[in-house]
């Protein structure tokens, strides 16, 4: 039997097991690894593979489903979802006359595209950063970040999951750190605290 194509549990990580099973499946969806259409490997699969209980891997699969990434049909198990495609309108949606207009990215771009943009799943932690994230902000391991992750759906469909990270310096008891961003969204509260986002070209 071949090998499933995800990485080994981290003992050490502060992140809860059926949340980073749900994190290697999700990667191995973005990468394309798990595509549109396939098969997500069976609970006993991913049971043996990780060493873990059955309700582990139903949590995680349950994040996930969530999230609109995949589908459970009965009888024949969890899919990869299939997914409208999503236009992209590359440096214009974060333009700042969508912020001024009180729009953020996603509902700027969806907008634009003639769909009707929600969000929903919000949830904002504080944690640690990992490696990866810390070399990305310039910021130290041992220092602390908003994480904001949310769910964008399209027409009551769902098409994508964002996360956010910024450094709690700079977010912690801002809107940044709240439900509701405001008007305009992370973007523009970053810009009310001085601080211009570095991908934007447009004005």
């Amino acid at each position: 039997m071949a090998e499933l194509p995800f990485p080994d549990l981290d003992p050490t990580s502060d992140r809860a097991v059926f949340r980073q099973i749900a994190d290697h499946v999700r990667h191995a969806i973005e990468r394309g690894t798990l595509a549109e259409g396939d098969k997500v490997p069976s609970e006993a699969r991913l049971m043996q593979h990780y060493g873990v209980a059955r309700m582990t891997i139903r949590n995680a699969l349950q994040v996930l489903q969530g999230e609109g990434l995949t589908v459970a049909e009965h009888g024949r198990g969890v899919f990869v979802r299939s997914h409208p495609p999503v236009r992209r309108l590359a440096s214009d949606r974060f333009a700042r006359r969508h912020r001024e207009q009180g729009k953020a990215a996603f509902i700027a771009e969806t907008e634009g595209a003639g769909g009707k943009p929600t969000v929903d799943s919000i949830k904002i932690t504080e944690e640690r950063p990992s490696a990866d994230v810390a070399e990305l902000l310039g910021i130290g391991s041992e220092d602390h970040v908003i994480v904001r992750s949310r769910r964008y759906l399209i027409n009551g469909q769902p098409v994508e999951t964002a996360v956010s990270y910024i450094p709690a310096e700079i977010a912690r008891d801002t809107r940044i750190a709240q439900p509701d961003s405001g008007p305009g969204g992370i973007y523009a509260r970053l810009e009310g605290l001085g601080l211009r986002p570095g991908l934007e070209s447009c004005s």
